[in-house]
């Protein structure tokens, strides 16, 4: 064989890893590390995930019971913004060293979820063999880590003896989880049917060159397992998450009900609750059109990939689903940067191109890419600023954080404020409780605007 056995690759057309190799998501061969390094990989991992998990769910209640605050509205954004360039990553289109490196950021940041490859180190390359063993972890993940969120909000309920809130977060946590786990849970089904072709009615899987697609153990975990995957977790969560929200439309800006949902419908307008789910849908469909379209022409599928986010931008641009116009382009520029990507790779694709224009064009995809992630930090931590200033007044009155931090209260900000409680102001008109609120386990006045005004136990 004339493989480069020294850097792990083997089989056909060498496209396979060695058995003490792994391959990495930009199909390259990359040397495992100890069993012991592994298990610490995971466990940082796990710990990483728990704390982005954590902020999610504290962000999500935090929109929930004081709706200016917007900050999950913008995590959801950059995770959004996050897994479209790890979608276009996924594209062969010769990009050079610096891009992918750059991609791998996105990675690493946009998939903390996506980690389930690294339990291939710990697996023998026996059968079953590594590619189905990361399918079945996989696709088990979410029945999974609801058993353990089960478990620790049933904990909460025991101890604290609060059963509607332990309810309510419960399944406010699985919420955020199956947001988070979604697009991973479905990139990695398509996997299964992303193969290459080499003719003579011969193709093998991407993902693993030592298994022939359609015969054997892929025919079996592909229609026993990766089918029903797609349709019950990738078609199933959007579309569940969907009759949720048509069913209690009528009840968004109920505590309990943003407790539980706000998740999904925080920050847009009440004609647009459903606007989550159809990015939800987008993303899949996105995630389709790369593996479908994988034996296409590089060009063609540049073009295609490029029409179906700008048909997104124009769609969403036409929607304005969101309250405020800021989230509103926040939200184009999140597809319109990855649309830039895609179609640098059309000028990548072309051998004709110098390595002066190659460096060029690099540098404009990371420009583009730096720039909406310090226009996305300048808003997001405004928001922040915003809300750390109403709960410590005091701290940033002082002169020495007046010098530090600019001014937040801004003629612009307040207008925007203003916008946001007349949005809040036609979805709300209860009238004065002062009662124990089941969703909050607290004493909570409720004013006829709908807004939380305070928390008395």
């Amino acid at each position: 064989s004339n493989c480069d056995h020294q850097n792990g690759y083997t089989g056909t057309l060498c496209a396979s890893c060695l058995s003490n190799y792994i391959l990495s998501e930009d199909y390259q061969c990359t040397k495992c590390p100890s069993q012991f390094q592994s298990l610490l990989i995971l466990f940082l991992v796990l710990l990483v995930s728990l704390a982005v998990l954590g902020l999610l769910v504290r962000s999500a209640v935090m929109s929930a019971l004081k709706p200016k605050s917007l900050f999950s509205v913008y995590l959801k954004i950059f995770a959004n913004y996050l897994q479209l360039m790890v979608l276009t990553s996924a594209y062969d289109f010769k990009w050079p060293v610096e891009v992918t490196e750059m991609f791998n950021i996105h990675r690493q940041m946009g998939a903390v979820s996506d980690q389930f490859s690294r339990f291939a180190c710990l697996v023998g390359d026996e059968n079953p063999r590594r590619v189905f063993v990361i399918m079945l972890i996989t696709g088990l993940a979410p029945i999974i880590i609801m058993v353990g969120t089960g478990v620790i909000w049933f904990g909460y309920w025991v101890v604290r003896r609060e059963r509607v809130k332990a309810v309510n977060y419960f399944v406010l946590t699985n919420v955020v989880v199956l947001f988070l786990l979604h697009p991973v849970i479905t990139r990695r089904a398509f996997t299964m049917f992303n193969c290459h072709d080499i003719g003579l009615s011969r193709a093998f899987l991407r993902s693993d060159y030592s298994i022939e697609c359609w015969t054997g153990e892929h025919q079996i975990w592909t229609f026993n397992f990766a089918v029903p995957v797609l349709l019950f977790w990738g078609a199933g969560i959007p579309t569940v998450g969907l009759l949720v929200l048509i069913k209690n439309r009528s009840h968004l800006q109920r505590i309990e009900t943003k407790i539980r949902y706000g998740f999904l419908y925080n920050g847009y307008k009440h004609s647009s609750f459903y606007w989550e789910l159809i990015i939800v849908y987008r993303k899949v469909l996105l995630g389709a059109l790369t593996v479908f379209s994988s034996q296409w022409d590089r060009q063609v599928q540049a073009l295609v990939a490029t029409g179906f986010i700008l048909v997104s931008v124009s769609i969403h641009e036409n929607q304005k689903p969101f309250i405020r116009k800021e989230l509103n382009s926040m939200e184009s520029l999140s597809m319109i940067v990855p649309g830039v990507t895609v179609y640098c790779g059309l000028y990548y694709i072309s051998d004709s191109m110098s390595s002066a224009g190659k460096l060029m064009l690099f540098f404009l995809i990371a420009l583009v890419n730096m720039a909406f992630v310090a226009l996305w930090l300048l808003r997001a931590l405004r928001d922040v600023r915003l809300y750390l200033k109403k709960k410590f007044p005091a701290f940033f009155s002082s002169s020495t954080m007046k010098s530090i931090l600019p001014s937040i209260d801004s003629p612009r900000s307040e207008e925007m404020d203003s916008d946001l409680e007349q949005e809040h102001d036609q979805d709300s008109t209860q009238d004065h409780i002062l009662s124990k609120h089941p969703a909050l386990g607290a004493k909570t006045l409720i004013v006829p605007k709908g807004r939380l005004l305070f928390n008395r136990r």
